[in-house]
């Protein structure tokens, strides 16, 4: 799963030439629900994939505090930004930021308003993949560490 996590292509490869990839884009919603199941395996828990489950796992694991807090809310907005696409434009997980700005209108509703247009949605849709990719990473450093000092 680490290896597969780390070959996942760069967000430049996977959001460009007039599309952008939520699930397959490296810091995307395969990486994170891999972190998830990795954890899910680590811990030994029954709690469910959902999008609270890091929030739930996080008193077990606080040396990734930080990354669990940033894989949460990114598993949230990749998600809705998924659904109201798939809602509004297509049913697609690979997105045309062309078609973007018809979600501004629901964004402007909520805490994200300052998404007023598709520019800004797609600049955020890949802030939120470089934080998640990020976030990957240091939760497979720390779970490499602790299965190397339990060897």
């Amino acid at each position: 799963m680490i290896r597969e996590i780390h070959n996942r292509q760069n967000i430049d490869e996977s959001c460009g030439n007039g599309h952008c990839s939520l699930k397959e884009a490296r810091g995307g919603l395969r990486d994170i629900e891999a972190i998830a199941l990795m954890l899910k395996a680590y811990l030994e828990t029954d709690v469910g994939l959902s999008e609270v489950f890091f929030d739930q796992v996080l008193p077990k694991v606080p040396h990734v505090k930080k990354e669990l807090l940033t894989l949460g809310l990114s598993v949230r907005f990749l998600r809705n930004v998924r659904n109201l696409y798939r809602l509004m434009v297509s049913a697609e997980d690979r997105i045309d930021p062309a078609y973007l700005s018809a979600l501004s209108v629901v964004f402007q509703q909520c805490e994200l308003a300052h998404l007023d247009s598709g520019d800004a949605i797609m600049a955020y849709i890949r802030k939120t993949l470089a934080r998640s990719a990020r976030a990957c990473d240091c939760v497979i450093d720390y779970l490499i560490s602790v299965k190397n000092n339990v060897d």
